[in-house]
């Protein structure tokens, strides 16, 4: 739906609280959790376990800081966004701020990615790492976006379509 939420990640897999012997998530799975809640419409909230003396484990530091630098360069594509205007699928999530969508193609069905249809118009669309325009073609059946496999990351390739107005919701 349209009203968002709050969602929770912890950084041990296995417990919230401190763990001398944690099963902790990889940047990458921390950074792709992170991607799907907001684009499922969730504020993201992250658990770290301190030690016993207050401070944090190195290892939980590197991970955070490996989002830290992902949010860095992609950032305009989490902060202050919400949900869609794309539910999530096969493909990933997209998230959108006014007249710009954010779609984050975390697994390439194929050459092409086909988006359902939306009324409003797209009039551009890069990929946000780099600014590479890229190939699209709206019709009634949908937005097809092209990224070159040379463009794309392997963790999330993040498309920024830009549309005339701002884009509402897919139709269910």
């Amino acid at each position: 739906g349209d009203h968002p939420c709050q969602s929770w990640i912890t950084i041990d897999k296995r417990q919230w609280a401190w763990n001398p012997d944690p099963d902790l998530l990889t940047g990458e799975e921390l950074i792709r959790q992170v991607v799907m809640i907001v684009g499922g419409n969730c504020n993201v909230a992250i658990n770290i376990a301190p030690r016993p003396d207050g401070t944090f484990h190195p290892d939980q530091i590197a991970i955070m800081d490996q989002l830290g630098k992902w949010l860095e360069r992609n950032g305009s594509a989490i902060y202050r966004t919400r949900g869609g205007p794309f539910y999530p699928a096969q493909w990933g999530v997209s998230t959108r701020s006014g007249k710009r969508a954010y779609v984050h193609v975390l697994s390439w069905p194929q050459e092409r990615l086909l988006l359902p249809p939306l009324k409003e118009k797209v009039v551009s669309a890069h990929v946000l790492a780099g600014g590479y325009k890229v190939r699209f073609r709206q019709t009634a059946e949908g937005i097809e976006v092209t990224v070159p496999e040379r463009l794309r990351d392997k963790l999330d390739t993040i498309v920024a379509l830009d549309f005339e107005r701002a884009p509402k919701m897919q139709a269910r």
